[in-house]
């Protein structure tokens, strides 16, 4: 009797525990953590100090920038931060964290800051003084910047070592101020130049006139003027010589021939082309020495003595 009831008791105790426990309330599993915080991309490296960081977050959670909290719990998930850089490597680590202190896994923002300007614009030929409508010169660069002038860009290829810029002037002072600027923004040190622009009477070329007739070959010449100002010389269809001016003067010589002589003289600027200049001419006779000597004598007695024989 005993042994034919226990199977039975087994079952019936089986099916009191299995409505028991399905009666209970299922076991819910945590909420995942919040998703780790979008950055848009970023430009690096950059010659910025500051940079703008824009992104997302997962909404209604705060933001953690490096472990501190820099934005609040928000419904939206757009954020924007200003990050100031230091020069070299910088790295930010961003995380959100939801109202129950869960938090995402991190986002990493790397970003170089290059603050190290190109060297500063090389100008050679070009003159503090001209008479010329336009200023001509050569530039040269580092390889890796753009150059600009005045704050406007330049039509020069960055890659380019060198070039050759002409600049308009006005009358009177002009100033260009030349810069070159790398890929990450950078701008070298400033180049200054400065061009007065003169009309062309206004060359400060004073010639002494020549005598009208001379028995001296060659013949010397000589002018005032300033020290950025060279002289051309020419006799006649022969090519000229140019000769500079020192210490405030302008010496040369002019080789005549028998005869009338035509002397052109034409001053300028140091560095720029001649032809922006004012002749100035003198038309000088050379007599040598031994005609002009028997000329004198005889027009002197034959004058001389046809008056003393008169009554």
């Amino acid at each position: 009797m005993k042994s034919a009831q226990a199977p039975f008791l087994g079952f019936m105790l089986s099916i009191g525990l299995w409505v028991a426990c399905d009666g209970l309330p299922a076991i819910e599993a945590p909420p995942a953590p919040p998703t780790a915080p979008v950055v848009a991309d970023v430009e690096s490296p950059t010659g910025l100090a500051v940079i703008e960081l824009r992104g997302t977050r997962p909404a209604n959670t705060s933001l953690l920038l490096d472990g501190v909290e820099v934005l609040p719990r928000a419904a939206s998930g757009a954020f924007l931060l200003q990050l100031p850089l230091a020069a070299g490597a910088n790295a930010f680590d961003l995380v959100a964290v939801d109202a129950a202190g869960r938090t995402s896994p991190e986002t990493r923002v790397a970003i170089i800051r290059d603050d190290t300007s190109p060297a500063p614009i090389t100008v050679n030929g070009v003159a503090a003084r001209t008479a010329r409508p336009t200023t001509r010169f050569t530039i040269l660069k580092a390889n890796d910047c753009h150059p600009i002038a005045n704050g406007s860009d330049l039509d020069v290829l960055p890659e380019a070592t060198s070039a050759i810029l002409e600049f308009p002037l006005v009358l009177g002072e002009n100033v260009i101020r030349l810069a070159c600027v790398d890929v990450v923004g950078n701008e070298s040190p400033v180049t200054t130049i400065v061009v007065e622009r003169l009309e062309l009477n206004d060359v400060p070329f004073t010639l002494v006139p020549p005598p009208s007739s001379t028995s001296t070959s060659p013949l010397p010449l000589e002018a005032t003027c300033d020290d950025d100002v060279v002289a051309l010389l020419s006799v006649d269809d022969n090519p000229p010589t140019a000769t500079p001016c020192v210490a405030g003067r302008w010496t040369t010589e002019a080789a005549l021939v028998e005869g009338e002589n035509l002397l052109t003289v034409r001053a300028g600027f140091l560095g720029e082309a001649v032809e922006f200049g004012v002749d100035v001419q003198h038309t000088v006779t050379f007599l040598p020495v031994g005609e002009g000597e028997g000329e004198g004598e005889g027009e002197g007695e034959g004058e001389g003595e046809g008056e003393g024989e008169l009554p």
